[in-house]
């Protein structure tokens, strides 16, 4: 049945922006798409995954069966990259409740800066009228 409308679908070079779905392959919904640029496959599941069309009929199946393999692959790394942000996200809860070690250092300059100011500002007519 996919074969079928797959066949029909490119055959009649539909130049549809949206994909259109043509049934289910290995538990992902198989749509086909074509942007008026190119052509391709999409496999749909919690994530998409584009695959583009070959001339050859082989070399499609062989791309298909080439995402679909590397799927496990792609899996753990996304556990692994997750793992990491998940240790940094711990860690920034850890920074956020010491103290600011800088605190008093910063009272200073802003002390400072507004002495400054205060004396930059002295016979300014703006900041009189203020």
């Amino acid at each position: 049945m996919v074969k079928a409308h797959l066949s029909v679908a490119i055959k009649q070079e539909y130049d549809f922006l949206q994909p259109l779905t043509i049934g289910k392959f290995m538990g992902f919904e198989f749509q086909v798409m074509n942007n008026g640029y190119s052509s391709y496959m999409i496999l749909k599941g919690a994530l998409s995954y584009k695959i583009g069309f070959s001339p050859s009929h082989v070399d499609t199946m062989i791309s298909l069966y080439s995402t679909l393999s590397s799927l496990p692959n792609d899996l753990k790394s996304a556990n692994k990259t997750l793992a990491y942000y998940k240790e940094q996200i711990e860690n920034a809860k850890i920074e956020l409740k010491k103290p600011f070690e800088h605190d008093a250092e910063l009272r200073e300059k802003e002390a400072r800066l507004a002495e400054l100011n205060a004396l930059l500002n002295v016979g300014d007519v703006h900041t009189a009228a203020l």
